[in-house]
């Protein structure tokens, strides 16, 4: 489409239902040249893209109203949406979704924890790219080796710290990089939006309600994995694993211990924002 030649910023669309999220990504996509639009889930970034015609987007895999894979393919249908890159956000360990965002037309994936320094380069190089470069790069990410040199995340259960330190590197380096503090508004989302989601997994829990259990275990996976709670993550993978096995009971016992690790990782951002 015309809209990576025109004189101007060029335009990013973040979609993802995660507000830390949000606020992470356009500030490390405006500290590379961008300017950046917003929406929360897949029919209003379908609708943003109709409107705006952006240069890139930015599609997280799940999302309510509309998912990510549904998104993709609407936007792919409207008028210069064929040629949009398109990039899908998702988690390490989530291989089956990554091959099924290429099948609805995905340009590239993206996992999360996300590199915030490195995002903004990834996006431009992305409309910088051609085809073939693009094909390229795909097929390397579908080589076995690129997914084997992941970390692997049973190795981190136990008595590990309650946050990754690599992952609040990453935002501190962004931090010096902007000259701006943004740590602490992203803690502070995190530690007033995960109560309202564990009392939900509990509610879902002792009304058997499977399917809330599974969505609100990936929302809460979801948000950890941006501040770094490397134990409350592996909770949530173990949460999700128990409900597809159908034992309440053992999901009980799994929703105390997140409980008391969130109890935990509080003291530990309140003393490291002290």
């Amino acid at each position: 489409m015309e809209n990576n030649t025109r004189d101007r910023q060029p335009l990013a669309l973040i979609a993802d239902d995660d507000g830390n999220f949000r606020f992470l990504a356009r500030t490390a996509l405006e500290r590379s040249g961008f300017a950046v639009e917003e929406a929360e889930d897949g029919n209003r970034a379908v609708a943003a893209f109709e409107r705006l015609q952006p240069d890139i987007i930015l599609l997280d895999i799940k999302m309510p109203e509309l998912d990510g894979f549904s998104a993709c393919h609407a936007i792919r249908k409207l008028p210069g949406g064929a040629r949009a890159p398109i990039l899908m956000i998702t988690g390490l360990d989530d291989i089956e979704s990554i091959n099924r965002a290429y099948d609805v037309g995905a340009t590239d994936f993206i996992t999360k924890p996300i590199n915030w320094l490195i995002l903004g380069l990834r996006v431009s190089f992305m409309l910088r790219a051609n085809q073939a470069l693009i094909e390229a790069i795909k097929s390397e990410y579908h080589d076995n080796a690129f997914f084997d040199s992941f970390p692997d995340s049973e190795e981190r259960n136990g008595e590990e710290a309650a946050l990754d330190p690599e992952v609040l590197q990453n935002i501190r380096t962004l931090e010096k990089e902007i000259g701006k503090k943004i740590l602490p508004k992203v803690a502070q989302t995190y530690l007033d939006d995960s109560p309202g989601i564990i009392q939900n997994m509990k509610a879902a829990i002792a009304s058997g309600n499977l399917t809330l259990i599974h969505d609100y275990a990936f929302q809460f996976k979801s948000k950890s994995e941006i501040i770094g709670a490397m134990r409350l993550i592996s909770l949530c993978k173990e949460l999700d694993n128990v409900n597809r096995r159908g034992s309440l009971e053992t999901a009980e016992e799994v929703i105390l211990e997140i409980e008391t690790e969130f109890e935990r990782l509080k003291k530990t951002l309140r003393d490291l924002l002290a």
